[in-house]
């Protein structure tokens, strides 16, 4: 699965060394939801009145978990340093089975390391999930 993921048009793997969990994938994945409707209540009638005419998608805010791997230490000190850069700049897009989804870097909300490998849980944005 994770043959199929590219970050900037590189894959995921061997290029950033990033890995996803299937929880990840499922994240990034799954479906947007409505922007709220336009509702009104009026106390001249039962129940409420929704309009659902010309319906919009709302942005995403999803929280992925994902794993950095190097074969040694100066491999993982250029690997975080490229990702550093590409967080530092916001643009996050993730390509999945040929589908690009436009995310933007939030946060990092946890960080850990073991040797040469690093699990990072990020905060990303897509504002516009029709844009992909």
């Amino acid at each position: 699965m994770n043959e199929e993921i590219y970050i900037i048009g590189q894959k995921a793997f061997d290029f950033w060394g990033i890995s996803f969990p299937p929880e990840a994938i499922n994240a990034i994945c799954a479906p947007s939801a409505n922007k709220a409707y336009i509702e009104n209540e009026s106390r001249d009638e039962h129940g409420s009145r929704i309009i659902i005419h010309n319906p919009k998608i709302a942005k995403r805010e999803i929280t992925v978990e994902m794993h950095l791997s190097a074969k040694d230490e100066v491999d993982f000190d250029t690997k975080y340093e490229r990702l550093m850069l590409m967080f530092e700049i916001g643009n996050f897009p993730i390509t999945y089975k040929d589908v690009e989804y436009k995310f933007i870097f939030q946060s990092c909300s946890q960080f850990s390391r073991v040797g040469n490998i690093a699990k990072f849980v990020l905060k990303l944005v897509e504002p516009n999930p029709k844009d992909r």
